[in-house]
């Protein structure tokens, strides 16, 4: 559930801070509205910066459409 999905999320996250990372890079894929709620302080989390989604070729592995 999405419920499940954000309360692993947030536990990942400040265990990563915790552990001395600050910030986060990922290369796609992740969620953006993590982002803003660690800027809103609703989460403890290290500074994430997302590309948006990865760059794949049709029917790559970053292809995320069905066949």
């Amino acid at each position: 559930s999405p419920y499940h999905v954000a309360q692993y999320a947030r536990q990942f996250l400040e265990n990563t801070l915790r552990r001395g990372f600050t910030t986060v890079r990922d290369a796609g894929g992740a969620d953006f509205g993590l982002a803003q709620a660690i800027a809103e302080g609703l989460i403890q989390g290290p500074r994430l910066f997302y590309s948006g989604k990865a760059l794949s070729q049709t029917g790559g592995h970053g292809d995320s459409r069905l066949p």
